[in-house]
């Protein structure tokens, strides 16, 4: 199974990952559509680094289709992603294209008119919509990608409660570690092939549901005792 990653994120979560070999040997290519961090990371860890160049959508989403056929790559996970998949894309790889986002959809999707936080903020501040809101639960979705914004079947998500007193800084990078985690265990299933999909929906072969913050349960113990402090110790 040949998996690349796409973000065009600052790269700390690309960096934060790959530091670990057992996440790092499963992924193939880091994908951007500029010359960015992300791809000095990825060289980094020796791991290809391309670029999908295109001023418009169409032109990214060709050259974004080109490097899938060269590279025959089976799978494509985004994360930290801002320019959308087009239709035609979606049609070729479809099934094999896959977006972490941080929320618990369908609740706070990153598109405009999803709901009123997003008269206040940008539609893609997700979890600082998520704490205006309100929300007593806050967490991460992988899903498949389809032609809605955020509105393909989930794969697996995570969940964190807020408190009523809480750190927004301590909150959300407890968050972004539950992102890593989901990340890490979603690249294990699909390149071990556990990722079943069919017309209505997506699950993991063999999956367990024995962990209340995780559906499907994490399943390596180095994912479920990762942080980065324990790494960079």
């Amino acid at each position: 199974m040949k998996i690349a990653l796409i973000t065009n994120a600052g790269g700390g979560q690309l960096q934060t990952c790959l530091l670990e070999e057992k996440f790092r040997s499963r992924i193939q290519a880091v994908i951007s559509d500029k010359d960015d961090k992300n791809l000095e990371i990825a060289k980094s860890h020796g791991i290809q680094s391309l670029v999908a160049r295109g001023e418009t959508s169409s032109e990214f989403n060709e050259a974004l289709s080109t490097l899938m056929n060269e590279h025959k790559f089976d799978a494509l996970i985004s994360f930290g992603f801002t320019r959308l998949f087009s239709a035609a894309f979606l049609a070729s790889f479809k099934g094999t294209v896959f977006n972490s986002h941080f929320s618990l959809l369908p609740s706070f999707p990153g598109k405009r008119g999803a709901d009123w936080t997003t008269n206040v903020l940008p539609p893609k501040a997700i979890f600082e919509r998520a704490i205006l809101y309100g929300a007593r639960f806050i967490g991460n979705t992988i899903h498949i990608v389809d032609q809605s914004i955020d509105g393909g079947r989930p794969v697996m998500q995570s969940c964190l409660p807020v408190p009523y007193e809480y750190k927004k800084n301590e909150l959300r990078h407890e968050l972004f570690i539950q992102e890593c985690r989901c990340l890490m265990q979603f690249a294990l299933w699909l390149s071990d092939g556990r990722i079943l999909i069919s017309e209505n929906e997506a699950v993991v072969a063999n999956a367990s549901f024995d962990q209340g913050w995780y559906s499907p349960a994490l399943e390596e113990e180095w994912i479920k005792s990762f942080t980065p402090v324990n790494r960079a110790a």
